[in-house]
């Protein structure tokens, strides 16, 4: 989800950026807007595209802010990969539509050759959930959109030939010379993250006699990072989170992150009553988290969770994220904190004793 300020001149700076069909309506900037807004209003310009064939989400489009030479994509169907490029005298049609969901966009892809689609943010919770849909038609195929398609809108349409391509040679090359990628077999085996507790194989938190600082983080700073966060001051803090997977809800300053310079742990006390969340460690200068710990799910009690860092520098803002799609996630927020190493404590004690 694109963040708040976000400059679109900043896209001018890369070759092409790429959006796929995987939460391509999340917004956290509070103007509703994706990166696919801008191919809607013409700032960005398609430049290719890659239709895949068992799995939606692996399917994606390439923008620029700068008109391409020619738009080249490629798709598989039953195995096989096509290659479309740009052609005035070819006889096949790429089309981008705004449509709304239903049988009519459904049945102009049983008669098309490839097609994808992304969803595109609601206006309001009533309103009809729109699609850009972007598609390959044939010779032979329905090209009188405004006709079989009323409640669409084209964006773009451009001539062009289907080839058929090898894959072989390309999985070939990345079998030869690519880097194989390992993964975690735990959450809990991730540098810098900790789990709650009582979460199978989870770290445990600070050590025996650790020294709580806390003025470093206060509940009474936290303020919503989204216009439709709400958030409820009684006994303790409750937020309501916009919908929205990863969307921001809420931030809570952090203080001291020059001060504390060794090893720390930030804990929260939090019980979710709807939904899901999370927590981040965010750095306005890189606009982006120094770690993030596992989600919380709804629960009848109040969970810890703590967030393990080598120091607090770069870090400026405890940000409470919505974890779910659909719904506006709830959570109680009974206690936040960091704590530091006794040996750390003592010697750093001098700079140290304002957050306690």
């Amino acid at each position: 989800a694109l963040k708040p300020g976000f400059d679109v001149a900043y896209l001018s700076q890369f070759d092409a950026i790429a959006e796929h069909s995987h939460m391509s309506n999340a917004t956290a900037n509070g103007h509703d807007k994706v990166l696919l807004s801008w191919y809607l209003d013409g700032t960005l310009k398609l430049r290719g595209f890659f239709f895949a064939e068992q799995e939606d989400a692996e399917s994606y489009q390439l923008f620029s802010t700068k008109r391409t030479a020619s738009v080249t994509g490629f798709g598989l169907k039953h195995g096989q990969l096509y290659r479309f490029v740009e052609d005035g005298a070819g006889s096949y049609e790429l089309v981008t539509l705004v449509s709304p969901l239903g049988s009519p966009l459904d049945a102009f892809f049983n008669r098309v050759t490839l097609h994808s689609l992304m969803y595109l943010p609601k206006s309001s919770p009533d309103a009809p959930q729109l699609a850009e849909a972007i598609a390959l038609v044939p010779p032979d195929g329905p090209k009188s959109y405004q006709s079989i398609l009323p409640d669409s809108r084209v964006l773009q349409r451009l001539s062009g030939n289907l080839l058929l391509a090898d894959w072989h040679p390309l999985v070939d090359k990345l079998r030869r010379e690519d880097r194989p990628m390992h993964f975690y077999a735990k959450a809990a085996d991730v540098p810098g993250v900790v789990l709650p507790a009582d979460a199978p194989g989870a770290k445990v938190g600070p050590p025996a006699g650790a020294i709580r600082l806390s003025g470093v983080l206060r509940l009474d700073g936290i303020a919503p990072a989204d216009r439709r966060t709400v958030i409820e001051r009684k006994n303790l803090v409750k937020v309501t989170a916009p919908p929205g997977m990863g969307a921001y809800a809420a931030a809570i300053p952090i203080s001291g992150s020059g001060e504390v310079t060794t090893p720390c742990w930030i804990q929260i006390r939090a019980r979710v009553l709807v939904g899901r969340v999370g927590f981040g460690v965010f750095n306005k200068l890189s606009r982006d988290f120094l770690t993030e710990p596992p989600l919380l799910d709804k629960s009848d009690a109040p969970q810890d969770v703590y967030i393990a860092l080598p120091s607090l520098q770069g870090a400026d803002e405890l940000i409470v994220r919505s974890a779910d799609d659909d719904i506006r996630s709830q959570v109680i927020l009974e206690d936040v904190a960091v704590w530091v190493r006794k040996e750390d404590w003592k010697r750093d004690r001098k700079k140290l004793a304002e957050l306690k």
